[in-house]
């Protein structure tokens, strides 16, 4: 418990948002199912769009509820009205990756709102990239309460194999997730301890962003000078 407590503390210092905002699990995966266990039940339907990160259709898939997609659009960005078309009295879960994998898309934070307050059930922003991104919900988590915005250190922190995750939701959703983790202990503390020491060198991550970032602009440019492609921003 005391090696989570630091590294909740230490998260909610890097979010900025207090601690019983936060929920710490095996990954984002790993939360992925707990979030879908305690919320799809068989019959039940699941909204997002394609292509996206995979995990959840087959979490969504292993509860036998339905995982229905609405493609991108030609510009990759989300077809808003085709995804509210699908809301139902039916549906409990809307899974939104943003920034997108595969894509490299972050959506319109507009887009974004409108189909979380239209959404009936539980919705998981998932911002696995988003220290790369231009902007988070984070900082807007009291706006939603049936939000859950799940974050990792498994990409700018490059720790994918320590298999260490967090989700930010408002405290009444957070202690749900917390209390119903299917182990009395989830993480082990070798895990949790290196979490902690990662947070102490925001830093050298931050700046390891930084480059990837003007690399990834001077790729684009490249990119979109060959005859023939064209490369989207990411």
């Amino acid at each position: 418990e005391d090696e989570e407590g630091k590294l909740r503390e230490k998260l909610a210092d890097y979010m900025k948002v207090p601690k019983e905002f936060l929920v710490v699990g095996n990954a984002s995966d790993e939360l992925i199912d707990r979030i879908i266990r305690l919320f799809v039940e068989k019959g039940d339907v699941a909204v997002s769009f394609a292509p996206t990160f995979s995990i959840p259709r087959l979490c969504v898939k292993r509860q036998e509820g339905e995982y229905v997609t609405v493609p991108l659009q030609k510009k990759l960005q989300l077809d808003v009205k085709g995804m509210l078309a699908k809301f139902s009295d039916k549906t409990r879960l809307l899974y939104l990756c943003s920034p997108n994998s595969p894509t490299g898309t972050q959506y319109k934070a507009e887009d974004i709102e409108k189909l979380v307050r239209a959404f009936p059930g539980i919705v998981i922003l998932d911002e696995a990239y988003g220290e790369f991104a231009d902007y988070s919900f984070v900082p807007r988590i009291r706006e939603f309460e049936n939000m859950i915005i799940l974050r990792t250190f498994s990409k700018a922190f490059g720790l994918a194999a320590l298999r260490l995750g967090y989700a930010v939701a408002n405290p009444e959703l957070a202690k749900i997730l917390t209390e119903k983790t299917p182990l009395p202990y989830p993480v082990s503390g070798f895990t949790l301890r290196m979490g902690s020491k990662m947070l102490d060198n925001v830093d050298i991550m931050l700046e390891s962003v930084r480059q990837s970032k003007s690399e990834r602009e001077k790729l684009i440019k490249a990119l979109n000078e060959i005859e023939g492609v064209q490369a989207f921003d990411s």
